[in-house]
């Protein structure tokens, strides 16, 4: 046995030598093994950690540099394990931190140190203000309040002490929290808080409250929407709810009711006021008005049914205008009919009711309808109604007044808008174009029609005479004279007598031909008299007397027979017509060569 390791090698290779195997033999061989007894070192193993923290601000973390561990087995390394790690919480108090280093023998090693974390005490708060309680100053919702500023220590070093609030700082009414905090220099802190409270003691003013409401309406068993301006609210908060016991718009029929309204705080203060609201049967003055209505409460025409509409549109549009500027005044509505047009809209017929003392005009109605329009063509009013537009509401028929000339009948459309319907004889849209019934062939054959303004006439020709609508020759004399007074009043010329068509001249020239008829109708041979024209100078009245052509009658006889019948005064007969003298009272027999001055008398 070989017991110097350096001869191994030796024996080994001279046994690597030998070219023949010897004989086996029985050979012991010892190897020596060397233990590894040494333990890891520690390197930079931390000092014991103290550390002093904020109050209340535990657990806290904790920061070291971790150790490092060396070893004689350079192949095996080193294990470190530890029981705490860097950046790990710690809570106050004192704790032990151990790290073990195992070499791959199982040798160990341990590094401990401590770490330990203290709590710094807070500051300390003396002479923290009670509670303050104050009232609102007169008038005002809130008030200032004053306290003692508080002291604040702190055993390690001068602590800093801020509030919300300052001494002599405002409050508003209410319950505010006033807090003082002081700060060390660690940032530990204490705290000292009180209230200040302001309650208000005023109670809320209602103003402007109504003395009486008194609405009318035009029959007992109608009832209607009421309206009122209410009272103003007013409190030192700047806060008040307002309720009242009868509500505005609210319907009510006839009778007498005691209306409340109560002003409330937010603290509860309370002011009250009182007026009587009467309903009572007036009908006022009235007014027509029409009003197209294209929807009725959300149903669009056209209208199918237009049954119940009637109390739909008269409360609708009786809240309408109680409730707007002209509301104090107005008495009310009825609904006097409805009918569908072409298109199926609703066209309503109303009367307005008003107070005759408020003197309200057709305009007036109309505004306060088109205040309360709404919706993007300002032609919708509560509740879902509509009208194709504004000017389909309108009051009266002043438009119609001078819209429609001569005689024409007119029918409003709209509030802009006529229709005039003329009589025969006149066209245009305010038949204002004379119609030339000459152009038709109205005449018969044997009379030449002379065509006026609004009328036409059918003459015989000169020296004949319209007798039961025909033509006979005849003997005419013409003639004329002033008319100075009529029924006691002076004859006076007006532009109107020029027209042969109108009331007054035909009033007159009636009136005349009845009296020349009545005059000379004693003679058989008479066959009447005609007024052709009248002209200025008092009323000059031209004439024409007829008689059958063989007739002996001569002017000397006409005149004779005028004269017989003047009064001393110029009355003729009694007549009440009075007439100036006149040289040309008759002038004369009408011949051929004076049919031009006929016919401009005929034209006149």
């Amino acid at each position: 046995m070989y017991k110097d390791p350096s001869l191994w090698r030796v024996a080994n290779n001279c046994m690597k030598k030998r070219t023949t195997k010897p004989p086996k033999q029985n050979v012991n061989i010892s190897r020596r093994i060397f233990a590894d007894l040494e333990a890891p070192e520690f390197v930079g193993c931390p000092a014991n950690q103290s550390l002093l923290i904020p109050f209340s601000s535990a657990p806290t973390v904790v920061r070291w540099i971790p150790p490092t561990a060396v070893d004689n087995d350079r192949d095996g390394g080193v294990n470190i394990s530890s029981n705490a790690n860097p950046g790990d919480s710690f809570n106050i108090g004192m704790q032990e931190v151990t790290y073990l280093a195992v070499d791959s023998s199982g040798n160990q090693n341990t590094c401990s140190f401590v770490v330990f974390v203290e709590e710094d005490e807070p500051p300390t708060i003396t002479g923290c203000p009670e509670d303050i309680s104050l009232d609102n100053l007169p008038g005002q919702g809130f008030n200032f309040a004053n306290w003692t500023v508080p002291n604040a220590t702190d055993a390690n070093s001068i602590p800093t002490l801020v509030s919300n609030y300052d001494p002599g700082a405002l409050f508003e009414i209410g319950v505010q929290s006033v807090k003082y905090t002081a700060t060390d220099n660690l940032g530990s802190q204490a705290t000292c808080t009180f209230s200040v409270t302001v309650s208000d003691v005023e109670d809320p003013v209602l103003t402007d409250c109504p003395s009486r409401v008194i609405v009318y309406v035009q029959t007992a068993d109608l009832d209607a929407a009421v309206f009122w301006t209410p009272p103003t609210a007013t409190d030192n908060s700047g806060k008040v709810d307002v309720v009242s016991s009868f509500q505005l718009g609210q319907r009510m029929g006839r009778g007498s009711i005691m209306v409340t309204y109560t002003a409330r705080d937010d603290s509860d203060n309370i002011d009250r006021c009182n007026f009587r609201l009467s309903v009572r049967v007036n009908s006022g003055v009235s007014s027509d008005a029409n009003i197209l209505l294209q929807r009725v409460r959300g149903e669009d025409a056209p209208f199918m049914n237009i049954t119940g509409f009637d109390q739909t549109i008269f409360e609708d549009l009786d809240k309408l205008f109680r409730g707007s500027e002209i509301g104090s005044a107005f008495f009310g509505l009825t609904v006097d009919g409805i009918a569908l047009d072409d298109e199926g809209l609703a066209a309503v017929a109303l009367t307005l009711f008003s107070d005759p003392d408020a003197g309200l005009g057709d305009s007036d109605f109309e505004s306060a309808f088109d205040s309360n329009l709404g919706g993007t063509l300002r032609n919708t009013f509560d509740v879902d109604n509509q009208v194709p537009a504004f000017r389909d509401f309108y009051v009266g028929n002043d438009i119609c007044d001078d819209a429609c000339l001569n005689g024409g009948n007119c029918t409003r459309v709209d509030r802009d808008t006529v229709q005039c319907s003329c009589p025969p004889e006149w066209t245009g849209d305010n038949c204002e174009t004379d119609v030339d019934e000459c152009e038709t062939g109205t005449c018969p054959d044997q009379k030449i029609c002379v065509n006026y303004e609004g009328s036409f006439t059918c003459n015989c020709p000169i020296g004949q005479f319209d007798v039961g609508d025909m033509c006979v020759d005849a003997k005419q004399f013409s003639g004329s004279f002033n008319i100075a007074m009529l029924d006691d009043e002076i004859a006076e010329f007006t532009d109107i007598l020029a027209n042969p068509t109108s009331d007054e001249f035909l009033a007159i020239a009636e009136r005349v031909q009845r009296i020349l008829d009545e005059l000379f109708s004693d003679d058989p041979t008479f066959i009447g008299s005609l007024v052709t024209s009248l002209s200025s100078g008092s009323i000059r009245v031209a004439y024409i007397l007829s008689y059958i052509v063989t007739s002996p009658m001569t002017e000397d006889e006409l005149i004779a027979t005028f004269n017989d019948t003047l009064s001393d005064i110029g009355e003729i007969g009694d007549s009440a017509v009075f007439i100036e003298p006149l040289e040309d009272l008759l002038h004369g027999e009408i011949h051929s060569e004076d049919a031009v001055e006929v016919c401009l008398h005929n034209l006149w």
